[in-house]
């Protein structure tokens, strides 16, 4: 089984190559629980507990999905989402989220570059910050253990770049 972790700021095209993905590889595909959680309560204002608790539902979902018999496994988020949601929102992250963001469960992370314009979205929050946000992923994944790419371009050209990277790492 290959694990890859799809992360980035928002609106950075993480669903969209994980639906192609899942259509072109026959690939399972872990959704976003916060997503799937908040569009199910509109105008809701989430709480630093919510999040946590969002947190361990994506954990738990993921945990789930690696027990499957998948050959190709993505992840359509991951904790470092959670570790930058919070950090930005509240200024704070608990240290579990901390530890396993930074921890290598995956064989390849996809960071999703900010080059795709800005979709609006009831959900997304920070349009502004998109580059502050996209330099704290490469952050914390450049001090990680975790091997990564950059996926850049327009959609198509993101996943032609997204299969360079995993040939380039040997996983395709």
């Amino acid at each position: 089984m290959i694990k890859i972790a799809v992360t980035g700021p928002e609106s950075t095209g993480k669903s969209s190559i994980c639906n192609i993905y899942g259509e072109k590889h026959n690939a399972l595909v872990v959704p976003e629980f916060a997503r799937t959680w908040l569009e199910s309560r509109p105008g809701y204002r989430y709480t630093f507990e919510d999040v946590e608790w969002m947190a361990q539902e994506q954990f738990r979902l993921q945990s789930e999905a690696m027990q499957s018999e998948s050959n190709l496994l993505l992840f359509d988020t991951d904790l470092l989402v959670f570790r930058v949601w919070m950090d930005v929102v509240f200024g704070k992250c608990p240290k579990w989220i901390e530890a396993e963001s930074e921890h290598n469960t995956y064989d390849f992370t996809f960071l999703m570059d900010i080059d795709l314009a800005w979709e609006v979205d009831p959900l997304r929050e920070h349009p502004h910050l998109r580059e502050e946000l996209f330099f704290r992923y490469l952050n914390v994944l450049e001090n990680s253990q975790r091997p990564f790419g950059i996926v850049s371009g327009d959609v198509a050209e993101r996943y032609q770049n997204s299969l360079t990277l995993l040939k380039n790492q040997q996983l395709v």
